[in-house]
């Protein structure tokens, strides 16, 4: 009898278990983390690519010397920028000082091309521009696995492309000497040494 009862209570308990309403508790996922690194008169990525309506927080560091600004008013007012968030934002723009960085929570609005630059003068027309791009995922990958590797100064992390914020070297140049190769280049399009 023994045996009948436990089994009893096994279907029991499976009986019950069934009746229930089923609960799913979805946890909120982390934003994605987007370095953007404020040099002297450039930005790196000069290209930041974003998925529409998908929360991410835009890292901003200034390793320059001196005061820049990353300027977006048209992106800044199609997106969500988080409670915490928008305080550091002022009329489109974040201001960072030498050496700090700043961490701005967002969710993208809709697909769009958006201008960045710096608003300090004479930073603009040094090169200190780029674009925030907010768009879908691309169909086709222009990328080969044989320009894979990193970028000096980059953590084995953050391996990539700077200009189009991929997990491959995008950048091929040809070398007159040597005939037909593929090299990284460097932000300025000089092949990289070393």
């Amino acid at each position: 009898m023994g045996r009948f009862t436990m089994a009893r209570r096994i279907i029991a308990m499976l009986f019950a278990l069934s009746i229930l309403p089923a609960t799913v508790v979805a946890l909120p996922s982390e934003p994605t983390l987007i370095p953007v690194v404020l040099a002297d008169f450039k930005f790196v990525p000069s290209t930041v690519r974003l998925q529409p309506h998908t929360t991410y927080v835009l890292r901003l560091t200034n390793s320059g010397a001196s005061e820049h600004d990353l300027a977006a008013p048209k992106f800044f007012m199609a997106a969500t920028v988080s409670a915490d968030s928008i305080k550091k934002v002022r009329d489109g723009r974040v201001v960072l000082h030498a050496g700090e960085t700043v961490d701005i929570e967002l969710t993208t609005g809709d697909v769009g091309s958006f201008s960045m630059r710096c608003t300090f003068f004479g930073h603009a027309l040094m090169g200190m521009t780029g674009h925030l791009e907010v768009a879908g995922p691309s169909r086709t990958n222009s990328h080969t696995a044989a320009n894979q590797g990193a970028w000096v100064g980059r953590s084995s992390q953050h391996r990539g492309c700077f200009c189009c914020n991929t997990d491959t070297l995008c950048h091929t140049v040809r070398k007159p000497d040597i005939g037909r190769t593929k090299a990284p280049i460097t932000m300025f399009g000089r092949p990289r040494r070393g």
